[in-house]
């Protein structure tokens, strides 16, 4: 229609078209249809300000434009999982597009164990509550099967593409139906993320720093402290000596004569 209307107007001849967004009052967008646009921001225009926004257009003498009631936070959430270059000439859009996953990955790294795992769930179960147009995830359960909570297929490839963008993961579009819970996505996603838990000299450092300061708060004393004073003697043992057989196993002769002397006095 757009290019029928810039035909048109070439030629000197009236056009305009006009995109409507979905009209309230009735027809084969009522219930389920309506409901899910209205998931995506697109709320229902009733007729009086319809009319009154065509009246608009003719008066301004536009050759094609577009005519929707929306929702721009929804619609920034809804397409922020598939880049849409026409949306983001528009300010509201984005102001409202969210972060891609360098800030997940940066939380992931900095956590262990079940603290990543709550992560992931909580992303899992804050995105499908957001297809759901659900405002909190206390309705999204972790070991709920989706298909309990009203997942049909299009909101399953919905979140597919939601997990996406959030982690940078590619997905199968069946991954719901592989996974059919939020905790087993997140099974999913710790697999494909490929974290590395082995500890870094920054981790170690920052695990000794909680100790020292667990062990200035602690009131053992009698054999309790001498139990962990034991302990962490042994493991300075433990870490020197270790340093020590490598430093030997990579000298030279000369190296290891040298040492001796040092250690022993003797030539």
């Amino acid at each position: 229609m757009d290019a029928l209307a810039l035909h048109r107007r070439s030629r000197g001849l009236p056009a305009t078209s006009v995109a409507w967004g979905h009209w309230a009052g009735g027809g084969i967008g009522e219930g389920v249809i309506e409901e899910r646009l209205q998931r995506l921001g697109v709320t229902p225009l009733r007729p009086e300000v319809a009319t009154a926004a065509l009246r608009r257009v003719l008066d301004h003498d536009e050759v094609f434009v577009a005519v929707a009631d929306l929702d721009w936070a929804c619609v920034a959430e809804a397409g922020s999982a598939r880049p849409n270059p026409l949306l983001r000439e528009i300010p509201e859009f984005g102001v409202s597009e969210v972060p891609g996953d360098d800030a997940l990955r940066v939380r992931l790294a900095k956590a262990k164990g079940a603290e990543r795992d709550g992560i992931l769930l909580d992303l899992v179960r804050g995105h499908a509550a957001a297809v759901l147009g659900h405002r909190s995830i206390s309705a999204v359960g972790a070991r709920t099967p989706f298909h309990d909570i009203g997942f049909d297929s299009v909101m399953s490839v919905d979140l597919r593409n939601r997990l996406e963008a959030a982690t940078g993961c590619k997905l199968p579009a069946s991954v719901l139906f592989d996974h059919p819970t939020p905790a087993g996505v997140v099974d999913r996603l710790r697999d494909e993320l490929v974290l590395d838990d082995r500890p870094t000299p920054a981790s170690v450092l920052a695990g000794l720093n909680q100790l020292s300061d667990e062990l200035a708060a602690l009131s053992a004393g009698g054999e309790d402290h001498d139990t962990i004073a034991l302990v962490l003697r042994n493991l300075l043992a433990q870490w020197t000596a270790a340093e020590d057989v490598e430093e030997i196993e990579s000298a030279s002769a000369d190296d290891l004569l040298d040492l001796i002397q040092r250690e022993f006095g003797k030539n």
